[in-house]
């Protein structure tokens, strides 16, 4: 009887073999909801007491074990719309290979050069993120091509090619490259972005970031520097961050500030360059209930020069109008943050 059992536990586990490759998908997400009272600067509606939804999302990821160690590799990840119930559209969603030697992705995912800021920004999917229309490479993109190196003694890369698809003599194709070191309290990260302009194109055409924290319990420090290049008709912005946190037990203090310098290059503009200048200040009390759980507390507020519109994240969620030229429109926000 017990040789018998002992083949079947055997034949059991020969079949049973070739499936423990592929372990289970993981699947995560993070609720991120609150209420703000916002002020746009415009007397058509000056303000609102508004519910906030801030990057909710939730996913599915997971590899499979190929041999000789070789992993196939996958994410599908959804914002999901909690304040309105429903919903958003994808975030990352790929496929790829992984080995030794790095990997390999295709699909739509956070660019290189959005990844080197987003691990260390403060104020990150709060109504204090300096990440808006003044900031370039902040959107996933889509049809991508991209490779990762292994971590060398602390120091990676990144190299994508985005692909647009049309077959047309005019097409652009992105190239966006990221290098990376990161090292006991040390970080530093610097991106490239190539939009790919055609001759006689006119728009965004390139971006560099600069990128860094270090930490020395309980302080941490950031720093970030950006500079945009256009072929003319449009106003772009030079960006330089500057921001610390103090950690005392469960709670976090924040205070960040950002300078957005603009450009006209060739572009036809009402007054000089520094009119469209805009700063914005940033403070924050975080309580983290768990690792996993978390109550921030953010204070924004954006100072727009003569010409200056800026709006920040403040204005992405609400139905507010855009502020009119030269105001200071500032929010206060209550969130709950957690994850799974």
């Amino acid at each position: 009887m017990n040789k018998k059992l002992l083949i079947a536990a055997v034949g059991a586990a020969l079949v049973a073999g070739p499936m423990l490759a592929q372990a289970a998908p993981t699947v995560y997400g993070k609720m991120n909801v609150g209420v703000a009272r916002v002020d746009n600067g415009n007397s058509t509606n000056a303000d609102s007491i508004v519910v906030t939804d801030d990057a909710s999302r939730f996913g599915v990821k997971g590899d499979e074990d190929l041999g000789g160690g070789l992993k196939m590799i996958y994410q599908f990840e959804n914002t999901i719309a909690v304040d309105v119930g429903g919903w958003g559209s994808a975030r990352d969603a790929y496929a790829g290979l992984q080995g030794s030697w790095g990997s390999v992705r295709l699909g739509q995912y956070n660019s290189a050069y959005k990844n080197v800021w987003t691990g260390i920004e403060i104020f990150g999917d709060t109504h204090g993120d300096l990440t808006g229309s003044l900031v370039s490479g902040e959107s996933r993109t889509k049809n991508t091509i991209g490779y990762t190196s292994p971590n060398l003694s602390g120091f990676s890369a990144q190299l994508e090619s985005v692909r647009g698809e049309s077959g047309t003599t005019g097409e652009a194709n992105p190239t966006n490259l990221a290098i990376k070191y990161s090292g006991g309290p040390l970080y530093v990260g610097f991106g490239y972005a190539n939009y790919d302009l055609q001759s006689g194109a006119t728009g965004l055409d390139g971006a560099k970031k600069l990128a860094g924290s270090y930490k020395m319990a309980p302080f941490t420090i950031v720093a970030a520097f950006e500079m945009q290049d256009n072929k003319g008709a449009v106003v772009t912005y030079d960006t330089s961050h500057i921001g610390g946190m103090y950690t005392m037990g469960n709670n976090d203090f924040a205070l960040t500030y950002t300078q957005y310098s603009a450009s006209a290059n060739g572009a036809a503009i009402v007054g000089s360059e520094s009119d469209y200048d805009a700063s914005q200040i940033a403070l924050g009390w975080f309580h983290n209930f768990s690792k996993n759980t978390v109550v921030k507390t953010v204070y924004s507020k954006i100072d727009n020069n003569k010409q200056g519109t800026y709006f920040g994240r403040m204005g992405v969620a609400s139905s507010l109008a855009s502020p009119a030229a030269g105001s200071d429109p500032s929010s206060f926000q209550v969130s709950i943050q957690t994850s799974f």
